[in-house]
């Protein structure tokens, strides 16, 4: 295998790299750290994927049987071991076929989560992640911090994470964080805290430990306070006055106004669980977040019906369910033309 034109991607995508990274099994180092000496122009390429792969964090991916086997079939087609160096005693040559069934089940589980279920955009400078319609995901930032994205949700922040003064993230869409402290030394062999930022297009929040929600659509941002302590600034302006929230706090920007109010935060965090809570909301905003959430255009025959209210929990993995409700409490009838719900008033 010529690994001297591979680029960070490819790196993440070979079986052979992957074991390395995470040692398995641990005979691997020689050759890595041999290549290494012999390709120093290859270390920044080395590093920024041991970093992607080691800050992924997979969840359980729901994939048919034909999709694993299709897989497989691929990966055990093209699986071929880095040619070992000319004076490598035998036994260092000899690749075992059970350390490539589990390369193929690692890189099963590896292009599953990122073909399948999470887009992962790398380039030069950022790294983006991108969840799709109807998928919940979650990440780990290269500081320990802890990322989950809702569906239709996209997260980017520097590659050259370490070496910022502040953390910080770019959102669109939805999600929830969970911020651990970090620090930077300084000359004096003093340690300062890293602040942790998260921009949207309307406010930029500032944290150092902490937990919260933000949803961020439509030229709107609400932040929900679940621990710890929060600064928001309305405007994404530095000379903007700071808005200190406490656990329990909502906060929404539009339009250059805000709504601070106390609320029950699980209310805000409950798409985690995978439901949805409306507590008497108008079907206009229940419309919403079907769009938002699952990419269905609802057109309401008779405009007054988006003023209805509509106060229950649903599971967010079944909207039918939630069509079902609303269909019932209504007397409503929901047809359905392509991506469109078309919501009819019965007679």
């Amino acid at each position: 295998m010529d690994y001297s034109r591979y680029t960070a991607r490819d790196f993440v995508l070979d079986e052979y790299f992957q074991a390395w990274v995470f040692e398995q099994p641990a005979s691997h180092e020689d050759f890595w750290q041999n290549w290494l000496e012999e390709h120093l122009d290859k270390k920044d390429e080395v590093e920024e994927a041991r970093e992607l792969l080691l800050s992924l964090s997979f969840a359980q991916a729901e994939v048919s049987q034909e999709q694993v086997s299709a897989l497989k079939a691929r990966l055990m087609h093209k699986i071929v071991a880095p040619k070992p160096k000319a004076n490598a005693q035998p036994k260092e040559r000899i690749i075992t076929f059970a350390y490539w069934q589990w390369a193929a089940s690692f890189s099963i589980l590896l292009l599953t989560s990122i073909l399948l279920y999470f887009t992962v955009i790398s380039t030069e400078d950022t790294l983006s992640y991108h969840t799709g319609y109807g998928e919940i995901q979650e990440l780990v930032l290269p500081d320990g911090s802890v990322v989950t994205l809702n569906a239709n949700s996209s997260l980017q922040f520097d590659a050259d994470w370490h070496a910022q003064s502040d953390r910080k993230v770019k959102l669109s869409g939805e999600a929830f964080f969970k911020v651990v402290k970090d620090s930077v030394p300084t000359a004096a062999q003093a340690r300062v805290a890293r602040k942790f930022i998260v921009e949207t297009q309307e406010v930029m929040i500032e944290v150092l430990g902490t937990q919260f929600n933000v949803h961020a659509r439509h030229d709107e941002t609400e932040v929900v306070l679940s621990e710890g302590k929060v600064q928001l600034k309305a405007g994404r302006q530095t000379t903007q006055q700071a808005i200190t929230m406490k656990p329990g706090e909502r906060v929404v920007y539009t339009q250059n106004r805000l709504e601070h109010q106390q609320v029950e935060a699980e209310k805000y965090l409950s798409w985690r669980k995978h439901q949805l809570i409306f507590d008497d909301q108008p079907l206009k905003i229940v419309a919403q977040t079907l769009e938002d959430n699952y990419g269905v255009q609802v057109i309401f025959e008779d405009e007054e019906m988006q003023n209805f209210t509509f106060r229950g929990t649903v599971p967010s993995n079944n909207i039918d369910v939630l069509l079902e409700a609303l269909s019932g409490i209504y007397h409503l009838k929901i047809s359905k033309e392509g991506n469109t719900l078309i919501f009819h008033q019965q007679k």
